[in-house]
């Protein structure tokens, strides 16, 4: 499965990390040029930063802060759950609160609704009305995250929207976030000029690699025929070097340019990108290489690499982050699947299939949506239990007849869910938008399917059916 994600975990990871850069806030009331945070000089000695704020004096947030450094989660919950019983109008008290059930819990729908809180706390139109509040600190972060979280929970125009409010009171340029976001509303021009205006206008090496990474997943996304993966290159080094080993901490942009080698026929090079994404665990890293090295592996029939890569790919995922194991939970449960099912384990390949279905992940910073990985889970999910039908069936031929009335309960019962995970299947896999990448060598800018899996799409659909969508395809130009 594609992970062109914002970077890192993400293709931003949250917007309140930029503090890091930008703290910390010095603005006076009384200056009339309200400068925007980009004017305001860092010292060189920093203060221990608490929420990406070098200057925060509330005692509580201040215990949350050392109690979250110093991975006291139990602690963070508890002293943030007391600051908002006491003091619930408190904005400051609402992002906190936020923030622990977001990056501690990966909780994103209760996280939401206390940022909703905070900003209806801080409804500022402009930044001396929030400095003058005392609240400005908790006003720009709380909008920073609103976009992130509306972000990944697929709602991209509220993300957008959450940009352009932070640039427009604080002057602070948000045009690097914003391919992203353009990209998951298929507005592909829009994100190409956003990340050429990146690249024109900044010098940052950050900004230029998102941006840079946004032109590589517009690429793929475009219908004309892949020629290069120059644009994914500089993705992982705005400066071109793309053998420096300093790159290799960061597995979305490997990843990314993986998937681009694959999409050109180029295994050897994609395997390559894979090797130097897995030297380094990456906790906020949605894209977890491990996967994709266990499915080349498997369509290699390398089985023992293949068993190799599902031991990593568990080892990496127990590293990661809470907020980014909701991100790609279903793809582990899809990958470990495929593989077990190839073992021999069906009834294990079922009940993973079925969970990634009944659990889906936070796409929102996958390019792929969720009809595409609820059909792959689906088609898998049928495979699955068709298997499983026929090892009941030869066990049956062991046992007498009364032995064998639960027994063939429980085959019928495996046969009839193979079919309704066929059926689906197949009206996930109708949707025109879903189809026509399964026709692409990897499918970029989509859910990658194994190849030995695909050819089940075809007796799913009827070859009718496919004859057609492959001329529709062709009529777009990808594969000439």
């Amino acid at each position: 499965m594609q992970a062109f994600t914002p970077q890192s975990c993400s293709y931003h990871k949250p917007l309140a990390a930029l503090l890091l850069l930008l703290a910390p806030l010095y603005l006076s009331a009384q200056d009339d040029s309200l400068l925007g945070i980009d004017a305001v000089e860092i010292p060189e000695a920093r203060l221990p930063l608490c929420f990406g704020f070098s200057d925060v004096t509330n005692s509580n947030a201040l215990a949350i802060c050392d109690a979250l450094d110093l991975d006291e989660n139990v602690k963070a919950r508890e002293l943030s759950e007391q600051w908002i019983r006491q003091e619930p109008k408190s904005p400051a008290a609402q992002f906190a609160f936020a923030e622990v059930l977001f990056n501690v819990e990966g909780n994103m729908p209760r996280a939401l609704f206390h940022l909703n809180q905070a900003e209806e706390l801080t409804n500022y139109n402009t930044l001396e009305e929030a400095f003058n509040s005392g609240n400005v600190q908790w006003h720009y972060l709380t909008l920073s995250q609103l976009s992130y979280v509306h972000q990944l929970m697929g709602d991209q125009l509220k993300s957008l929207n959450y940009l352009d409010k932070i640039s427009q009171i604080y002057g602070q340029d948000m045009e690097s976030f914003r391919g992203w976001p353009l990209i998951k509303l298929k507005q592909y021009d829009a994100a190409r000029a956003s990340a050429n205006r990146v690249l024109e206008n900044s010098e940052n090496e950050r900004e230029r690699a998102r941006a840079w990474n946004t032109l590589c997943a517009v690429e793929l996304a475009s219908f004309a025929p892949i020629e290069s993966t120059s644009a994914c290159d500089r993705a992982i080094d705005e400066d071109e070097n793309i053998a420096d080993s300093a790159n290799d901490y960061d597995t979305v942009y490997l990843t990314n340019a993986s998937e681009v080698s694959l999409s050109l026929l180029k295994m050897d090079e994609a395997e390559e990108f894979l090797d130097r994404a897995t030297r380094y665990l990456n906790p906020q890293s949605v894209a977890d290489p491990w996967i994709y090295k266990l499915f080349i592996t498997l369509n290699q029939g390398r089985f023992d690499d293949a068993r190799s890569a599902l031991d990593r790919m568990l080892i990496w995922r127990e590293q990661q982050e809470p907020i980014v194991s909701v991100m790609n939970r279903a793809e582990h449960f899809l990958a470990s699947a495929s593989f077990l099912m190839l073992a021999g384990y069906a009834e294990d390949s079922v009940k993973l299939t079925q969970t990634a279905l009944n659990q889906p992940d936070r796409n929102g910073s996958y390019s792929a949506d969720d009809k595409q990985k609820d059909s792959f889970a689906a088609l898998l999910n049928m495979m699955a239990n068709r298997t499983e039908y026929q090892i009941q069936l030869e066990h049956l031929s062991t046992l007498d007849f009364f032995e064998s009335l639960s027994a063939r309960m429980q085959a019928n019962r495996s046969r009839l869910d193979a079919w309704r995970a066929e059926r689906r299947a197949a009206s996930l896999f109708a949707d025109f938008d879903v189809l026509q990448n399964r026709l692409r060598p990897y499918a970029p800018l989509d859910v990658h399917i194994p190849e030995w899996i695909e050819p089940e799409i075809i007796q799913l659909l009827g070859s009718g059916v496919m004859k057609n969508i492959l001329n529709q395809a062709r009529s777009k130009a990808p594969f000439n």
